[in-house]
């Protein structure tokens, strides 16, 4: 069976004449560039079960996915997830990074229990969705970002995008209307250049004390871990190392941590040519850039990508 894996490439990619593909959101762009392109269409998809191939047979789709597919939806995911954060999340003055979170005991006597289950997840935020737009109305556009912790339990992190600068709201008032648990009020800081990339590492990062916490006797010392600088509740200054990527395996097979309102502006996606992306982001700053090469199962590379990002804000901080 041919498949395929990604590597990170040390080699430099020669920029060709051929198309780019460019998705704007908000102040930042991301250049995606493909050494090579297969134009031709393989097959043709008749419904979610069936497609007929180049050879004009009907065949059936094989929904027997492994975790190595989960993981890369759920990457796709994540990435489709900053481009809606960062098309929205143009101006932090307008933006609320709320944190709701279950209770798992009423007293420390008690022995903890996660809520695990989704579906009791979509409904009570739903719910908690409908108590809050009726009080600070329809236009208020939001984008929920569902985590799992260590324990296994669910919360999650909602971003809310008002018409104006936002308005003062306690913790204690949505914990209210939250019902379930400790709600968090924060505001998103000034100066981050890309808060889609800053946000979405909530759902991909662990803390090292919750980890160990959470898996008690698991040697970390081998673990890539980060320092980072983060804000108690009262907005205090913390250091705390964090375990990166680890959150990823915690979270269901197949699973979109991300979602968002109707109103909520969409990313542009675009094809131009190599020369109009880069007059495009002209005086841009460039934030990122790495070069992959595709593998087949023989260890041929058969193609190279490049994704760089340019941020508009980050030129003229």
């Amino acid at each position: 069976m041919l498949y395929f894996r990604i590597k990170k490439s040390d080699d430099a990619m020669t920029t060709h004449d051929n198309n780019v593909s460019v998705t704007i959101a908000g102040n930042t762009v991301r250049i995606t560039i493909c050494q090579s392109r297969n134009t031709n269409i393989q097959i043709t998809k008749i419904s979610k079960d069936q497609y007929v191939d180049r050879d004009g047979v009907l065949c059936d789709f094989n929904h027997n996915k492994s975790r190595k597919d989960s993981m890369t939806t759920l990457k796709k995911s994540l990435e489709r997830g900053r481009d809606i954060i960062n098309a929205n999340c143009t101006d932090v003055r307008k933006c609320l990074f709320v944190t709701l979170t279950y209770r798992q005991r009423e007293n420390e006597n008690e022995k903890t229990n996660p809520m695990r289950e989704t579906k009791k997840l979509y409904i009570d935020i739903d719910r908690y969705h409908k108590r809050f737009r009726y009080k600070y109305g329809k236009d208020v556009r939001f984008i929920i970002c569902c985590e799992p912790q260590c324990s296994g339990s669910w919360h999650a992190h909602i971003i809310y995008i008002f018409p104006k600068p936002y308005p003062y709201i306690s913790n204690d008032e949505l914990s209210k209307m939250w019902g379930h648990g400790f709600v968090s009020v924060k505001r998103i800081r000034e100066g981050i250049t890309n808060v889609g990339a800053y946000l979405t590492s909530y759902l991909t990062s662990v803390d090292l004390d919750e980890f160990e916490e959470a898996f008690d006797g698991v040697d970390t010392s081998k673990f890539d871990t980060v320092d980072v600088q983060s804000e108690d509740e009262s907005g205090k200054k913390i250091d705390k190392k964090i375990i990166k990527g680890a959150r990823l395996g915690l979270y269901p097979p197949f699973f979109h941590p991300i979602r968002s309102s109707k109103n909520c502006i969409r990313p542009e996606e675009k094809v131009m040519s190599y020369d109009e992306a880069m007059e495009l982001v002209e005086g841009w700053h460039m934030t990122f850039d790495c070069i992959v090469d595709v593998i087949d199962s023989e260890g041929k590379i058969v193609n190279k990508i490049r994704k760089t990002y340019y941020n508009k804000e980050a030129h003229n901080e």
